[in-house]
């Protein structure tokens, strides 16, 4: 039987394998595990029983029930149906979890006002760098031009020594020198 047709109060079957369909209350087991990973986030299958719980036991307590989405692993079993669709654990979960509203921690806040400052720094020194260069009277160049540089033999800049550097002019004092 599909799992759209189910209403509470169906007796389901369960092999190993399965998909549960709906959240069952369970009547008859043997050796059932079911992988409860889409509801807790453990990996380890849980092992159930058909014994009787008292209403208030915490869902995650709760072993004489399968729910919806979750996978039996090994064993077989039987359940009643208790919820099916929308009426889930699985549902209910989904709803919480789209329903929480998201928590603005001291550090959070520091950073997104710090990406503001920073944005904004960054935009305001592009718009001047941009300014600036519209602004320039339109014969300056922006970098000397390839005719203007030194280019070789014959040019006082480039004949010229380059200047010695400071460990050269020291190189007699070094105690390895005197040697």
């Amino acid at each position: 039987m599909p799992s759209e047709d189910l209403v509470p109060g169906d007796l389901v079957l369960l092999e190993s394998g399965d998909k549960v369909p709906a959240d069952l209350r369970l009547v008859r087991v043997t050796e059932l595990h079911v992988n409860e990973s889409a509801l807790t986030g453990e990996s380890v299958p849980v092992h159930k029983d058909a014994v009787a719980l008292p209403e208030a036991t915490p869902v995650a307590d709760r072993c004489n029930m399968v729910y919806s989405g979750t996978l039996v692993t090994a064993g077989h079993g039987a359940g009643i149906a208790v919820a099916t669709g929308a009426e889930t654990e699985l549902v209910e979960i989904h709803r919480l979890v789209g329903a929480a509203e998201t928590l603005m921690t001291p550090l959070t806040a520091k950073l997104a006002w710090f990406s503001r400052v920073l944005t904004i720094a960054i935009l305001g020194l592009a718009a001047v760098t941009f300014a600036g260069g519209i602004a320039a009277p339109p014969g300056l160049p922006s970098k000397p031009h390839r005719r203007d540089r030194p280019r070789g033999r014959g040019h006082p800049e480039a004949c010229r020594p380059p200047s010695p550097s400071r460990w050269l002019s020291v190189w007699p004092e070094w105690p390895s020198a005197a040697r």
